[in-house]
């Protein structure tokens, strides 16, 4: 009889929030990080950026005709205006 190697393969693959929901030991190890993260003021200022790139990724593909892409979107919004979005953010963050 054969080794299953595929579903070996595909058990390797499987994310890391398929373990936690699972509540393996590798969950138990990993578990802290993802709160830490969670809590992490700079992933939450990415979030927020993201969003923000794929804000203007909509508007500039609906402009253009077609998809441009989120590098492309990304390399738009960082030369036109990260700048001036990080300062009017940083001024909101202070303000509250």
């Amino acid at each position: 009889m054969k080794p299953n190697v595929g579903s070996n393969r595909l058990n390797r693959q499987r994310p890391i929030h398929s373990a936690i929901e699972r509540g393996g030991s590798k969950a138990r190890q990993l578990a802290p990080d993802f709160a830490l993260l969670a809590r992490s003021a700079l992933h939450r200022e990415y979030l927020v950026e993201q969003d923000e790139i794929l804000r203007l990724k909509w508007l500039e593909s609906e402009r253009a005709g077609r998809d441009i892409g989120l590098e492309h979107a990304r390399a738009i919004w960082v030369a036109n205006h990260r700048t001036l979005w990080r300062k009017a953010r940083q001024a909101s963050l202070l303000s509250n």
